[in-house]
């Protein structure tokens, strides 16, 4: 999963519309670069990084300037989870996701009782007494 991180970039309706109607004269739009980051400690979890960017060109979404957008992902292949990300595109910002208060330890056993009052039954018991008959 640390290896596969994908995104997607938000293209502008008008920048959509001019690649359609001109299919074969539209450039190709860049190829994302993909690295990998040196693993490091993430909320106290050994993580892997991987970076992804992407580089419009001048022009292509109405910007003057060439646009970076990055997207970094850590994964801990211990929890097989993602336990930070990062996106930051500067049309619309930057947006982090982290996984915090990461315990490790054995969870509370009284997290795994049975609520006082419950009621164990046959499955094939009726839920509510005895079988009603009615008639057809």
């Amino acid at each position: 999963m640390g290896e596969d991180s994908s995104f997607g970039v938000l293209m502008p309706t008008s920048t959509a519309h001019r690649r359609m109607a001109e299919p074969d004269a539209a450039a190709p739009l860049p190829e994302p670069k993909k690295e990998r980051l040196e693993a490091q400690l993430v909320e106290g979890v050994m993580a892997e990084g991987t970076r992804i960017t992407v580089t419009i060109p001048a022009g292509e979404f109405d910007n003057e300037q060439p646009m970076e957008i990055t997207h970094e992902q850590w994964y801990s292949p211990e929890l097989k989870t993602v336990v930070l990300m990062r996106h930051n595109d500067p049309r619309f910002g930057e947006t982090t996701y982290r996984l915090t208060n990461i315990t490790r330890a054995e969870p509370a056993p009284e997290l795994f009782k049975p609520p006082a009052g419950l009621r164990l039954v046959d499955q094939h018991e009726p839920p509510f007494g005895r079988p009603v008959m009615r008639r057809q």
